[in-house]
């Protein structure tokens, strides 16, 4: 099972959820607008079976998969009539509260359908805009909103007002996954991406990362990549092999073009290494990200995010997932949350040139990762 939220309503977010194949709408549950799901379904053209599903746990559960290649979805009324193209700030609170519901219908599913209690369903996210929400609401970005959710699941009607404060996280990890053809055209890989800082200015990132803070980073890229990517069936497959960017041009040059690298990225570098972490850095970043290196390194972790995303985005052609993985107060996983790496391409809602290649990358990495989704 695998929930998804519709996203922005006037964006691409419903186009790409609705023309999924067949083969790929099994095991998947939808949030969202039905009315609103099936004229845009008729604008573009898909003859789709809907099957409006009751929002409790079981039912869910219940209808997920009971019928192949139907579309099924929990209805949520939206707040004003959608015009694909025009968002409406009317609709951000439709927006948040089926993010919000969702999360809470993946901890309820999780924690009391799950015997053994070992991992969350994954939740799918489909494109929202910030700048739209933060007409209505103060919005960091997706990743953050639903950290607030985790820490807040008791609220179901979602009544958010103008000083709503979004909390931090208590940690989460932040990977990029795509597919990347070396040069030769040869084979695909897969090149992950992970960061020590999101969304933050450029002038703070230095003064943001902690030591500590960068080894715990490291840390939790190499725990994932260890449960969610190696098949650990030989030594190398246990000591996943990560390579960390330095922050400075060059990595700093030997101190030319910055000090923080010699200072003190390099002595955390050592004990982790000594501690076992398979880790070679700090690399300069300019010469980190080609196709090649997706084969040599289980994971790249930049510093800032356009140090990371930019590359990416261009090495697999904008049609990445991004992956959060987020830990609860016993250094458990609390969720696993994926969504297409795209915005809400509002000039492509409804005209049926939305390219939905990042939504269906992502729905088979979900499939893919739910099955090693366990405790280690």
């Amino acid at each position: 099972l695998i929930l998804v939220a519709t996203g922005e309503p006037a964006g691409i977010g419903p186009d790409i959820c609705l023309s999924l194949p067949p083969e790929l709408l099994n095991k998947l549950v939808f949030l969202g607008d039905i009315s609103m799901l099936q004229q845009r379904a008729k604008a573009l053209s898909r003859d789709l079976k809907f099957c409006e599903v009751e929002d409790n746990p079981f039912q869910v559960v219940a209808r997920a998969g009971a019928q192949k290649g139907t579309f099924n979805i929990i209805h949520y009324p939206v707040a004003k009539k959608v015009t694909p193209g025009q968002p409406d700030k009317h609709n951000n609170s439709y927006l948040l509260k089926i993010f919000r519901r969702a999360v809470e219908l993946q901890t309820l599913i999780s924690e009391d359908m799950m015997p053994d209690k070992q991992y969350k369903i994954p939740l799918i996210t489909a494109p929202v805009s910030k700048q739209v929400i933060n007409r209505s609401y103060p919005f960091i970005g997706m990743t953050e909103f639903l950290v607030d959710c985790w820490n807040n699941p008791a609220a179901h009607d979602i009544t958010l007002t103008a000083d709503h404060k979004i909390k931090r996280p208590i940690r989460e990890s932040r990977i990029f996954c795509g597919e990347v053809q070396t040069p030769e055209q040869s084979e695909k890989l897969e090149l992950r991406v992970a960061f020590i800082t999101m969304h933050l200015p450029l002038s703070e990132v230095a003064k943001y990362i902690t030591p500590q803070m960068l080894a715990q980073r490291i840390t939790d890229v190499e725990r994932v990549i260890k449960q969610y990517f190696k098949q650990q069936n030989t030594a190398h497959d246990l000591y996943p092999h990560i390579a960390l960017c330095g922050i400075n041009p060059h990595a700093g040059e030997q101190g030319l073009l910055g000090s923080e690298e010699q200072q003190w990225i390099k002595p955390i570098i050592k004990k982790l290494i000594s501690q076992g972490i398979n880790i070679s850095g700090p690399l300069s970043a300019d010469s980190l990200f080609i196709p090649q290196n997706a084969r040599n390194y289980d994971a790249i972790i930049a510093i800032y995010h356009d140090q990371g995303l930019a590359p990416f985005k261009a090495l697999t052609s904008g049609h990445g997932t991004q992956l959060s993985f987020f830990y609860d107060a016993d250094n458990r996983w609390d969720c696993l949350r994926l969504s297409p790496d795209h915005g809400t391409a509002f000039s492509l809602a409804a005209t049926g040139k939305a390219n939905d290649s990042s939504m269906r990358h992502t729905i088979k990495l979900a499939h893919r990762l739910a099955s090693k989704n366990k405790q280690l």
